[in-house]
């Protein structure tokens, strides 16, 4: 009987986490304003696959994936945070004109595949 118990409460535990961690599906309009901006600027809005708003205990973030296999993640106010584009062309108008001048004069047999943004720099 205690072993019933407990294999219950361990179930009912894991659960209650995973139901914590929701992504649901949305629309492009539903993005904050800023990642709509973002994404029309800098990729194509027709290129898009699907858009998940990923809701955790303590955030809310947001998820584009586009149908070339690039996709970019936006904090919950819309600034990105994560672009990842190895199987796309990397749009060199997100990065500082500094950073890309340096990137393609000293290390141009390279190709961007993804870039971070933190509080320190990129």
């Amino acid at each position: 009987m205690k072993k019933i118990l407990l294999i219950s409460a361990l179930l009912i535990s894991v659960w209650a986490v995973k139901a914590d961690n929701r992504d649901q599906q949305i629309a492009f309009a539903q993005l904050p304003k800023s990642a709509q901006t973002f994404v029309e600027k800098h990729f194509s809005k027709d290129n898009i696959s699907v858009i998940f708003k990923d809701i955790d205990r303590t955030s809310v973030s947001y998820e584009v994936y586009f149908k070339d296999g690039g996709e970019v993640e936006f904090s919950s106010n819309g600034d990105w945070k994560d672009i990842d584009c190895k199987r796309s062309q990397f749009p060199q108008s997100i990065l500082p004109a500094k950073i890309y001048s340096f990137l393609t004069r000293n290390h141009s047999d390279l190709r961007i595949i993804t870039v971070e943004k933190k509080k320190s720099g990129y």
